[in-house]
């Protein structure tokens, strides 16, 4: 059984989703992809354990990388929660599997 995993993306949640990204931006060098993104909904409710959670923030690719390369995904909760929730990306998955038998598939 051949298939291929690759990094896809990793998630912080901040205070100030602009502010961070712009941080990114200037130190690292990483570009955002746009568009800006706001979720809402039940499969983000789902995946967040939060009642009517609401996101909004940006993708940044990695320097180093492609156009089809990892992204840091930075995204702020609206309204501001005190916490994220600690289960936020149980089930969602940040790998890419490529393959005839891919996990999950």
């Amino acid at each position: 059984m051949a298939f291929g995993v690759s990094f896809a993306h990793v998630n912080l949640i901040a205070n100030d989703w602009r502010q961070l990204a712009r941080f990114y931006e200037d130190v690292l060098g990483c570009v955002p992809v746009l568009p800006e993104r706001r979720v809402a909904g039940n499969r983000l409710a789902r995946a967040t354990g939060v009642a009517d959670a609401r996101i909004q923030g940006v993708h940044l690719r990695l320097p180093g990388y492609r156009d089809e390369g990892p992204t840091l995904e930075i995204f702020q909760y609206d309204p501001h929660l005190d916490s994220p929730p600690v289960a936020a990306n149980q089930r969602w998955s940040v790998l890419e599997v490529e393959g005839p038998e891919a996990p999950g598939s």
